[in-house]
């Protein structure tokens, strides 16, 4: 009976050993990545064979979560950041690391929408148009192009 060079056990134990190792994974379980500001943002860790995983923001917001059955939730308040763009990290002590990218967006004022004027005419007092409620831009076209005669001008 012949027995395998120590080389190719070594390489097959290798190959082994990253097939069985797991890694750690991010999910968002509403399966959004925007959130408006002031929503609780929950994220979902699989980290299997870890006793915890330290969670950051961007560098903000640090967490080390307790890992149970190869799974933990790190939640945090959306109101504690500004809007924009942030990735979430999660690392584990075994040096793995896991980014995760989330947007914090603007609440949007549902009382305050653009109300846009359209018209001409002259005596455009935008300051008496925006005290009635006009919020967004203002199309003016002068009464020179109102008054101009059209019938002649078509062929």
């Amino acid at each position: 009976m012949r027995i395998a060079r120590p080389s190719i056990l070594i390489a097959a134990l290798t190959l082994c050993t990253f097939a069985v190792r797991a890694e750690l994974a991010l999910s968002l379980p509403s399966h959004r990545t925007a959130f408006e500001r002031g929503e609780t943002v929950t994220v979902r860790i699989s980290a299997p064979g870890s006793a915890s995983v330290h969670v950051d923001v961007d560098g903000w917001l640090t967490e080390d979560v307790a890992v149970t059955d190869g799974s933990a939730e790190f939640q945090f308040d959306s109101s504690l950041l500004r809007s924009g763009e942030y990735l979430v990290r999660a690392r584990t002590d075994n040096g793995e690391e896991a980014l995760l990218p989330v947007t914090i967006a603007v609440v949007h004022d549902t009382d305050r929408i653009p109300v846009w004027r359209w018209g001409g005419g002259a005596g455009m007092d935008f300051p008496w148009w925006q005290q009635r409620g006009f919020t967004g831009a203002f199309h003016y076209c002068p009464v020179e192009f109102l008054k101009f005669n059209w019938k002649h001008s078509i062929y």
